[in-house]
């Protein structure tokens, strides 16, 4: 996890360094938007436990809808849903392990740069619940509280209204399983599940004086 979050860091860093204002007396984009509504797809890549060991899971798509409110220029909140969907080594056709829930947190958004590119950052809470379809077994955990961080920006697309917005973001949950067994697979117990996903949405936006 920690060697997660540096890389991460490592992203979120240059975004910040580049997000000086190009004219001090120019208008920014978040100082012009009060709500953002957003649709995304996403490709998800399993680390740690959760591609290594347990049912070693694979990369696969996942989707998302969300919404953020502006508090000022820079800081706002962020509430959303999302389902991160993933292959397995022992899965067969159509079999799945789906992560779904819901997200909150605080976002954090900088001057825009040129091209109105707009970089931002993410920190938060989810609530998901880990739903296993494998070999004719069907069973989810509770739902259980973990942690968000995400990193991207927003390109603008038809003006103010609409922006494309490529990010990074890492989820990690631990959620406690019944013993189950899974073919040649029994699981049960805590399960460390951390995963990193690119995601690609498009949002709309609301300004301020509409």
């Amino acid at each position: 996890m920690k060697r997660t979050m540096a890389t991460c860091a490592a992203l979120l860093v240059p975004l910040l360094m580049l997000s000086a204002p190009v004219d001090a007396q120019q208008r920014t984009v978040t100082g012009e938007r009060v709500l953002t509504l957003e649709a995304r797809g996403s490709y998800g890549f399993p680390i740690g436990d959760f591609a290594n060991e347990f049912v070693e899971a694979e990369s696969d798509v996942g989707m998302g809808f969300g919404a953020s409110l502006m508090m000022n220029a820079n800081i706002g909140i962020y509430a959303g849903w999302t389902r991160d969907m993933f292959d397995c080594e022992i899965c067969g056709a159509g079999d799945e392990i789906r992560v779904t829930g819901y997200e909150a947190g605080v976002q954090f958004e900088a001057p825009q740069m040129a091209g109105n590119i707009v970089p931002w950052v993410r920190g938060g809470l989810i609530a998901h619940r880990t739903r296993f379809l494998i070999e004719e077994v069907d069973f989810q955990t509770d739902r259980e509280l973990g942690f968000q961080g995400s990193v991207g920006f927003d390109a603008p697309i038809f003006g103010d209204w609409f922006s494309v917005s490529p990010s990074v973001r890492y989820n990690s949950i631990t959620p406690e399983l019944e013993i189950v067994d899974i073919g040649p697979i029994e699981l049960g117990g805590d399960m460390d599940i951390q995963y990193l996903s690119f995601d690609l949405g498009l949002r709309f936006h609301v300004p301020r004086n509409w």
